[in-house]
């Protein structure tokens, strides 16, 4: 079961232990990517928020690929769009 990363409350922590980027093709033919991420209690969460995106992966840079808990944020842009995000969780960290 693939649940969408907006699904993630805000404040709600998550442990990741791997993702992985795909392209989606949608039925106009358009093409949109994707992020799925595999946290360590087998749930996965796939978004295309390029944001979320790119804190997992300096994340998961910075931890050396080591599984790592992240906690879930979302907002507003200045231009009113609503975005997802996320920030390592330090609390658990040595």
């Amino acid at each position: 079961e693939i649940r969408s990363g907006k699904d993630l409350e805000d404040g709600e922590k998550f442990t990741v232990e791997g993702y992985l980027i795909f392209t989606d093709e949608k039925e106009d033919g358009s093409e949109v990517e994707v992020m799925s991420i595999l946290t360590t209690d087998k749930k996965v969460y796939s978004f295309q928020s390029s944001t979320f995106r790119r804190s997992i992966e300096e994340i998961w840079g910075v931890m050396e690929g080591k599984p790592f808990t992240a906690v879930k944020t979302s907002g507003k842009t200045r231009a009113g769009r609503d975005y997802i995000n996320c920030y390592l969780d330090t609390d658990g960290l040595i």
